[in-house]
């Protein structure tokens, strides 16, 4: 049996042929990229999910959304659009982002935030509540 190493140190996956199981989720590999995608999320089959970037839980994404980099998708977030996840970010709880969103470099986007329009969050940056929309660009 092979074993992958993603998303921590601390968790290590069993590779199986078409599906892979981490603690209590079931992922497979998503067609357009190789990534993990959480049997419970959907994944448009236009959204790149490269071989380090996850999709789990309840998350929903699509349009021409790109995960790279060891980026995550989480819990009940929505992603929509033309955004690019680079890093090791993160999106999760309720989130709800839209547009062409750029996160880089450790940045994170969770609770209830709703973010719209040509957003970059950057270096470490953390967006957790209110509305961000237009064009903007947090460091």
């Amino acid at each position: 049996m092979n074993e992958l190493l993603l998303a921590s140190p601390a968790l290590v996956l069993a590779v199986q042929p078409a599906e892979v199981e981490a603690t209590h989720e079931t992922f497979h590999a998503h067609p357009n990229g190789g990534g993990l995608v959480a049997q419970t999320a959907y994944v448009a089959p236009s959204v790149y999910v490269g071989v380090d970037a996850m999709v789990c839980d309840r998350a929903t994404v699509s349009g021409n959304v790109k995960l790279l980099g060891r980026s995550i998708i989480e819990n009940t977030a929505t992603v929509v659009g033309d955004c690019e996840l680079s890093h090791e970010t993160r999106i999760g709880d309720e989130a709800v982002v839209i547009g062409r969103v750029t996160l880089r470099n450790h940045a994170q986007i969770g609770g209830t935030a709703f973010v719209r329009g040509i957003v970059i969050i950057d270096h470490f940056a953390r967006v957790d509540q209110g509305v961000l929309t237009g064009n903007l660009a947090i460091h």
